[in-house]
């Protein structure tokens, strides 16, 4: 996978940024403190945005050195930030944006979303 992303990386790179958008708006909130969520939904939402991020993680680390941990989480963090901005945008004026967009949910989606690719970056480059 390695070579494949270094010999494609303007593309590789353009594809993690579109995936971070869409797992940012369409994954949001990753937990939902709201107390109208369904639970087996919660649950659902939680593995598929784990699993989504830590393989963000793994493939920056193909695509950045070791040394680069910082610009991979920043780009993490500012690409899903877009994504949360579209989710907002794509419900806005709807009931749903009053209990999805506390300041729980958005902390916990961006500190997950750091953290787990953070750690796939870590853990793919033997840094843990």
């Amino acid at each position: 996978m390695k070579d494949f992303v270094l010999k494609h990386k303007k593309g590789v790179s353009v594809f993690v940024c579109l995936f971070l958008i869409f797992i940012g708006c369409f994954g949001f909130p990753i937990y939902n403190f709201s107390p109208d969520a369904p639970q087996i939904t919660r649950w659902i939402n939680v593995l598929v945005c784990i699993a989504a991020y830590y393989e963000i993680g793994t493939v920056q680390a193909a695509l950045y050195e070791s040394k680069n941990w910082r610009k991979a989480s920043l780009v993490v963090l500012i690409v899903t930030v877009l994504g949360l901005l579209c989710r907002y945008l794509l419900e806005f004026g709807e009931v749903s944006n009053t209990y999805n967009f506390t300041l729980p949910n958005v902390l916990l989606h961006l500190i997950a979303a750091v953290c787990i690719s953070g750690f796939a970056f870590s853990y793919t480059h033997g840094d843990y």
